[in-house]
């Protein structure tokens, strides 16, 4: 049985500040080891689906097209910036996100529905971010503790939620590659 790797994503457009800022920050991190994800593939992740077998997607798309019935478009509002794991052992550097109840719903809606075609239900509190970086190592911390500390609170662009899409993850040796399958309009 051929299988995809897949996710359910709103795709996110960051304003010129916010991508100076990401510029700046690789440069002052250009010694370190960190993945940058590349502008072109940022994201809000709402489910990641794994290893799907191809006979369902046609299910997932159907359920996917309902749910986005039940919304209209929103604006999210990105802000502050963190790590995961902790700043001690940090491994993903993102941005964050303004509370946003749409968005949180829209969520919740997605978990529901594809947890009914047989996908494991996330068992983390969703926090919603656009991953930036990967971190592998870091020799010197105080230079990304103190962009986090002065920047935490930081509001970016707000950005418009119009849809939410379908992709295939295709892992390749250089990055990510995302393939767009379906888009669902709010």
């Amino acid at each position: 049985m051929n299988k995809k790797r897949l996710f359910i994503a709103i795709k996110i457009d960051i304003s010129k500040e916010l991508r100076n800022f990401i510029i700046s920050l690789k440069k002052e991190l250009s010694s370190e080891k960190i993945k940058w994800v590349d502008f072109k593939n940022f994201h809000i992740t709402l489910k990641f689906l794994g290893d799907t077998p191809e006979n369902l997607i046609p299910q997932i798309e159907k359920t996917l097209k309902n749910i986005s019935k039940n919304f209209q478009k929103f604006d999210m509002q990105l802000k502050g910036i963190g790590v995961f794991k902790d700043i001690a052992n940090p491994k993903v550097l993102w941005i964050g996100l303004e509370k946003n109840e749409t968005l949180n719903e829209l969520y919740l809606q997605i978990e529901k529905n594809v947890e009914i075609l047989g996908f494991k239900k996330e068992n983390r509190n969703f926090s919603p971010h656009l991953t930036i970086g990967r971190i592998k190592f870091l020799k010197n911390k105080n230079i990304l503790l103190e962009k986090i500390l002065k920047n935490c609170n930081k509001k970016w662009n707000k950005s418009e939620v119009k849809n939410f899409i379908l992709y295939e993850s295709v892992l390749k040796k250089e990055g990510p590659t995302y393939i767009e399958l379906e888009k669902y309009e709010l």
